[in-house]
């Protein structure tokens, strides 16, 4: 029950392509100044939900966005959402919080290593998620939490099988936990708000200022028989050098984040660092450059600025060789392998 804040929803039919209209709906319907948090729901085959709350957070960038898309078993077929009075298949429901007094932490679970650059496979098992769902929970123990809501992805669910409640049992040590399994789960950054997949996204709230003093389970067995392996997999794909160019004589080396041309190291600010990295691991898309500017400086306070991003690029093409980085219409860059 919330006694600090005050809640508003609005269920919406959208038509497709026009979620920007949707965006503005709920704004106008149950979004202001106040609001601190929007807990949405979307059909899970119809709504591009990247396209709708991006719109949303362009008019709010302090508010946190949270939630997902509804699911029909792996079905995708026909998915439905509702409210206490209306139900379809082409609407968004969403929930505002507004108040002075409330607690908002919101975090994720990924635990995904990926292998691969120009056509990229990811792996994981049931122990690293869980290892990384207790850490997860540890870094809520040093915040107020009153209650949890979890929206976890329905492949996640699929993929853990019977290890699955040890996905959520170190948050049962924290808080009452309430969500769902979702096609897309929602995430607000500092920067940004972003959707994912294979994803489990927490968020709490608490309206007191009191931090949960419980102990999380220390009998949660994360250890399985092909965890060894897969974590020597790891350790062997992070410190492998990446041979790109070669025939220009570039060489990239991930573990170290080094980059050489002709075996000569070539010297990169961090900044340029940065951007070499995130270019280097997405040569499979192109990628903008408000995506950009929130990997490079997001423990810089910085407000997004696109000629800094030009600038940059423009800083680390003289140092590689020519045409190896890519402009394309939008503002999307791609770096070429």
């Amino acid at each position: 029950m919330f006694e600090k804040s005050t809640l508003k929803h609005t269920f919406v039919p959208f038509e497709l392509t026009k979620e920007n209209e949707c965006a503005q709906i709920i704004s106008k319907n149950i979004l202001s100044d106040k609001s601190k948090v929007l807990i949405l729901f979307g059909d899970g085959l119809l709504c591009n939900v990247s396209k709708l709350t991006r719109e949303i957070y362009s008019q709010y960038p302090k508010l946190i966005i949270a939630g997902g898309l509804a699911g029909d078993n792996a079905r995708l077929e026909k998915t439905i959402v509702c409210d206490n009075k209306s139900y379809a298949t082409q609407a968004v429901v969403a929930l505002s919080i507004e108040s002075d007094s409330l607690h908002i932490h919101n975090d994720y679970n990924l635990a995904w290593e990926a292998i691969g650059n120009i056509v990229r496979f990811s792996f994981t098992d049931s122990a690293k998620i869980i290892k990384s769902g207790i850490e997860l929970s540890q870094r809520m123990l040093k915040v107020p939490v009153q209650t949890i809501f979890a929206y976890s992805c329905m492949a996640r669910r699929r993929f853990m099988g019977e290890n699955l409640v040890h996905d959520l049992e170190p948050l049962q040590h924290i808080a009452p936990i309430s969500g769902f399994y979702s096609y897309s789960e929602i995430f607000t950054t500092s920067k940004s708000v972003e959707t994912l997949n294979h994803t489990m996204t927490v968020l709490a709230l608490s309206e007191e200022d009191e931090i949960c003093t419980s102990q999380l389970g220390k009998n949660i067995n994360t250890y399985s028989k092909s965890s060894q392996t897969l974590n020597a997999l790891s350790s062997l794909i992070s410190t492998s050098k990446e041979q790109i160019k070669e025939d220009l004589g570039l060489r990239y080396e991930k573990g170290t984040m080094e980059l050489y041309l002709d075996s000569q190291k070539i010297k990169m600010s961090n900044l340029e660092t940065r951007l070499f990295d995130l270019l280097f691991r997405n040569t499979h898309s192109p990628i903008d450059s408000q995506t950009i500017f929130s990997h490079i400086f997001e423990d810089i306070n910085k407000e997004f600025n696109n000629d800094s991003i030009r600038t940059l690029i423009k800083k680390l093409r003289k140092k590689l060789p020519e045409n190896s980085i890519e402009n394309l219409y939008g503002g999307y860059y791609r770096l070429i392998k």
